[in-house]
């Protein structure tokens, strides 16, 4: 249904797409399909209810049940909506505002026919849209805040070393113990997330924590 609303097919329609995708499937037997199938069988559905433009349209976007991808370097996690509305909240962006922002920011991803992409980027098309919605000093609060994340110190207990907090290496950690890759990204920016909610509380501009 996202996917259909999202290519703008009105609602009974998109209903009535759906019931015969849903008996397709059933007719056919198919228990289990990848995306890149149950694409091209909404498509063909869309097609027959509303004619060729449309399934089209819904061919070019991406589908709401296949990731949106973004890279970083040699990693690559599925887009959150979560992730991205926690760092909108520390940017002081109201919590219903920010999974709102996110969750049409993803539809533009997803109509714009996006499936992968850059964190650069989608920090880029982040911003552009913060400023947009916001305006200005929200995008400064945002980058203020996401900078900050770098400035996390970590002390090992009993020795007298310290070094930066990264998110990347925790999350190897994690995957080294047999945690899923996406699992272990998304634990690391939770913890990095508590981390920054601790700063904010304590006013200092350089957090650290002790191992």
């Amino acid at each position: 249904m996202e996917s259909l609303l999202n290519a703008d097919i009105p609602r009974d329609a998109a209903m009535a797409i759906a019931r015969r995708v849903e008996q397709r499937l059933l007719d056919e037997g198919l228990k289990s399909v990848d995306p890149q199938t149950l694409k091209t069988i909404v498509a063909d559905e869309t097609g027959a209810v509303l004619g060729d433009d449309a399934a089209h349209k819904l061919e070019r976007q991406t589908s709401a049940f296949e990731d949106v991808i973004v890279r970083d370097g040699e990693r690559s996690i599925p887009f959150s909506k979560g992730l991205l509305s926690r760092s909108l909240e520390l940017a002081g962006i109201p919590i219903r505002d920010a999974f709102e922002f996110s969750k049409n920011l993803e539809k533009q991803l997803r109509v714009s026919g996006i499936s992968d992409i850059t964190r650069q980027s989608l920090e880029n098309i982040t911003l552009e849209e913060i400023e947009r919605v916001y305006g200005f000093d929200k995008k400064e609060a945002y980058l203020e805040r996401y900078q900050r994340a770098t400035q996390v110190t970590v002390l090992e207990d009993g020795a007298n070393v310290a070094f930066p907090f990264s998110k990347g290496i925790l999350a190897q950690s994690l995957m080294a113990a047999s945690v899923p890759p996406a699992l272990a990204h998304q634990i690391a920016r939770d913890i990095e997330f508590d981390l920054l909610e601790t700063l904010t509380s304590c006013n200092s501009r350089v957090p650290v924590c002790a191992i």
